[in-house]
């Protein structure tokens, strides 16, 4: 085989390993669970990722191995205009809510991806390739595999949520009358939506979208969903890809564990305001716990 040839194979390989990686890890360390577990305008932004990314490669290396363009020049003329076009498709649906560590991620992602291989020496393109590749998956595993407090250990955390598992467990309703002193209530409760947290805890909220389309909810250990009723009635729920910065873990290390209830220091309240530009900006209220 000769070294043209080994060096498109290559090429080709890399490129399949960094859209495994987008597709798979990084939603999954943003979202909890792979691409065809996210949902609303995150999906979309992952698909505009895609597809630029396959077709600045496939215009790479044409340029390159057909015509013999210059490599980096040309990389980096790819690498300019692919996450131009999901910025595009961004401006034209700024009004719908979205995870901006997906755009920064995966901006980075593509850039790396296509910019990589062409300024790598060619003696040490193989080797770089794989430990950089190692180094960005072990990243990103240890991202997925943090648990935030959900039940499990690091390894069946990991498993779950790279397996898609943690997005398909069973879901179920009920509805109860509940009657007060004043109003007689309709109370729907949903299960299996969320992924149960390994230590008690207590709290939250849920707040209307400025947008109008459903609600925004945190959970009491921040981590933030959007919700949304379609047509039918069916209840979605979508991660935002956005934590309030609340050390739970730190705080129930440092405290002593005799009569101190942990989980009073927890979200407690949610309130979303409209930005000039149409995004929602959450704002949160922490309580804290006696000591």
């Amino acid at each position: 085989m000769s070294a043209r040839s080994r060096s498109l194979l290559y090429e080709i390989g890399w490129h399949a390993a960094i859209l495994v990686i987008l597709l798979w890890l990084l939603p999954t360390a943003l979202f909890g669970a792979p691409f065809f577990s996210v949902t609303g305008l995150n999906k979309q932004i992952l698909e505009w990722f895609a597809a630029a990314y396959f077709t600045a490669v496939t215009i790479y290396l044409v340029l390159v191995f057909r015509f013999d363009s210059p490599r980096i020049l040309t990389a980096l003329l790819v690498a300019a205009g692919a996450p131009a076009v999901v910025y595009l498709g961004l401006l034209l649906l700024s009004s719908g809510a979205y995870s901006r560590a997906l755009i920064v991620g995966g901006t980075a992602l593509v850039a790396l991806g296509l910019v990589a291989p062409a300024i790598a020496p060619a003696s040490l393109r193989l080797p770089l390739g794989l430990v950089t590749l190692a180094g960005l998956v072990g990243v990103l595993l240890i991202a997925i595999g943090r648990g935030h407090g959900t039940a499990g250990g690091f390894f069946p955390t990991l498993a779950e949520r790279l397996s898609g598992r943690s997005a398909k467990e069973p879901r179920s309703q009920r509805t109860d009358v509940l009657r007060t002193s004043a109003y007689t209530l309709s109370a729907t409760y949903y299960a299996g939506y969320l992924t149960p947290y390994k230590e008690r805890a207590l709290g939250g909220a849920v707040a209307p979208d400025p947008s109008g389309r459903g609600y925004l909810l945190v959970r009491s250990r921040g981590d933030l969903y959007r919700l949304n009723f379609d047509d039918a009635g069916e209840l979605h729920v979508e991660p935002i890809g956005l934590r309030v910065p609340i050390n739970n873990a730190e705080f129930e290390a440092d405290v002593p564990k005799v009569g101190i209830l942990t989980e009073d220091f927890r979200v407690a309240d949610l309130l979303a305001l409209p930005n000039k530009d149409g995004t929602r900006r959450p704002c949160t209220r922490v309580s804290r716990a006696c000591i």
